[in-house]
């Protein structure tokens, strides 16, 4: 790769790009208890399709969506409404499951999705989606909009190839790190039941409550002015908790503003969030590690600080894989927005085992900890390394060798 000047790029509308543009259905389908998944907005985040909360629907309704909203490999969806608006998701597989909230394109040819999909996700593509959103409430991007919107193709197919090849490199890296990470947490949790969860020690565990061995420290209020920084510190917020638990590193913002030595977090400190903004109760009552972040974090209202004699790495196992966030976060209540008082979780009680059975279950996951981190690090170079060079291979400015 050098400097181009000789990649001619032509402007497509999407219904000229794609066969065609569509969404998914406007209907809620019935739950049923088994059947095909309904994927919706919310479902899509940036590893994929989380399926693990997707209800299922009838075959009936399944057919019945599919007449005109039918997934298949190699198209394109992108969330067109909520907090998750503008995501994007290749389908690299042959798909089972029915769409709705989302946007269709309908492509079939593995280069020229893949070409879509880094351009929907770039910050070129993002920042004219979100130039042209409706709605007040519940802000969307409408269908018309997506067919008429334009995007930089080459003219020449191989260079297309090239470019999407080399961007897929990346991704397939991330897409390595990631299953490893899945397998490290398996081991984890596997290894938690096996010891804890499966076989509870009835003779010498002790039944305590949460805040007899574990102390509550909250976050800091910010205003806007005090986040709309370049430097400062990491403010680690309700984006840094994983659905139903572990850490983002993407969700990090920078905060100018004055804070407690107690609001202060390091490599190792557990946390919680105590606020959702839907009501489906995947971050309040949701614990995190915080990794090794290069500068000194803070933490903000969204979320509390756990400290206690007991080592970080059992506890963040016994809420995460023992249910004991799932429980916490009944509790949780509010019209729009799920907030939990760090009061409720005085009077919940767990099960603690012997301090040497804790010690050999750290012993075994704490280095696999520090490997999820290691790798997390990695897909996040590997992902920013990736977008980088995105919009200068889209716009001709590195040339490519065919």
């Amino acid at each position: 790769m050098g400097r181009g000047r000789n990649m001619k790029l032509n402007m497509l509308r999407l219904d000229e790009f794609c066969d065609s543009v569509r969404d998914g259905t406007h209907d809620t389908p019935q739950k049923v208890d088994n059947g095909y998944k309904l994927i919706t907005a919310k479902h899509i985040n940036n590893t994929g399709i989380d399926f693990s909360e997707a209800y299922f629907i009838s075959e009936k309704d399944y057919n019945h969506i599919n007449e005109r909203s039918k997934v298949e490999k190699w198209d394109v969806l992108m969330s067109m409404i909520g907090n998750g608006l503008g995501k994007t998701y290749l389908v690299s597989n042959n798909p089972d499951y029915a769409i709705k909230n989302l946007a269709l394109f309908k492509i079939g040819e593995e280069y020229k999705a893949k070409w879509l999909h880094y351009y929907l996700s770039s910050s070129i593509g993002q920042n004219l989606i979100y130039s042209k959103l409706q709605g007040t409430g519940q802000p969307f991007v409408s269908l018309s909009f997506l067919r008429k919107m334009k995007i930089p193709v080459p003219d020449s197919y191989c260079i297309l190839c090239k470019i999407t090849s080399i961007l897929s490199a990346y991704d397939n890296l991330i897409e390595n790190n990631t299953r490893r990470i899945r397998l490290l947490e398996q081991m984890a949790e596997n290894l938690y039941k096996e010891w804890f969860a499966y076989h509870k020690i009835k003779d010498d565990a002790k039944e305590v409550r949460i805040t007899d061995f574990v102390n509550i420290s909250r976050g800091l209020s910010y205003s806007s002015e005090e986040i709309e920084c370049e430097e400062g510190r990491d403010l680690i917020n309700l984006k840094n908790i994983q659905a139903f638990g572990g850490f983002r590193l993407d969700g990090t913002k920078k905060y100018n503003g004055k804070y407690k030595k107690e609001q202060i977090v390091v490599e190792g400190d557990l946390v919680m969030g105590v606020t959702d903004m839907t009501q489906d109760r995947r971050t309040v009552g949701s614990v995190a590690l915080i990794p090794n972040i290069s500068t000194q974090s803070v933490i903000s209202a969204d979320l509390i600080k756990l400290t206690s004699y007991i080592d970080n790495v059992y506890l963040y196992a016994m809420f995460r894989w023992e249910n004991v966030s799932k429980y916490i976060s009944q509790f949780a209540n509010g019209a729009n927005v799920l907030h939990l008082r760090p009061q409720a979780l005085k009077n919940i009680k767990v099960l603690l085992p012997p301090k040497v059975e804790i010690d050999r279950y750290v012993a075994n996951v704490k280095p696999m900890i520090q490997m999820i981190n290691k790798l997390n690090t990695e897909n996040e170079n590997l992902s920013r390394q990736r977008d980088l060079l995105l919009p200068r291979l889209m716009s001709g400015k590195l040339e490519v060798n065919v």
